[in-house]
């Protein structure tokens, strides 16, 4: 639920904000996309380094 404030106590660090499922779920997909994103380039990455003949990893 939006604008709820999740709370969550744990013995020695008290009471703490914890994510919504919601917002788990929003995070997880932010995440996944900028992964996608991320592989994408790198690939492309890699792939103009072979062809270019330069080996960033020497």
């Amino acid at each position: 639920m939006l604008g709820d404030e999740v709370l969550t106590y744990t013995a020695g660090v008290g009471w703490h904000e914890k994510e919504s499922r919601a917002e788990t779920e929003v995070h997880g997909a932010l995440k996944a996309a900028y992964y996608d994103a991320y592989q994408a380039a790198r690939s492309e990455i890699n792939g103009r380094e072979v062809q270019g003949g330069f080996d960033a990893r020497a």
